[in-house]
């Protein structure tokens, strides 16, 4: 997955490569700014549509950092097939 764009309250990328085939996408984020390491910060997923390899969404407010995952299996837990860079707002 491409460079996150945010611009207008949304935030985009583009799926650079499908693998084998993508399943599902996540808007990933949180607002938890105050806690200095990210693995006690409280992450949130959202599902999200990929319209012609550009996936795309509404910024939730108060958002600190934030990705794009897709996913090529359905099992979301270990089928990974790429990730945007976490980008901090």
């Amino acid at each position: 997955i491409g460079n996150c764009i945010c611009r207008d309250g949304k935030i985009e990328a583009q799926v650079t490569n499908t693998g084998k085939g993508i399943k599902k996408c996540f808007f990933n984020y949180t607002c938890d700014r105050d806690i200095s390491d990210w693995r006690k910060r409280k992450w949130e997923a959202k599902e999200v549509e990929s319209n012609n390899g550009i996936l795309q969404t509404q910024l939730p407010e108060k958002t600190f950092q934030c990705y794009f995952s897709a996913y090529d299996e359905e099992d979301i837990t270990t089928h990974c097939c790429g990730s945007s860079d976490v980008i901090t707002l």
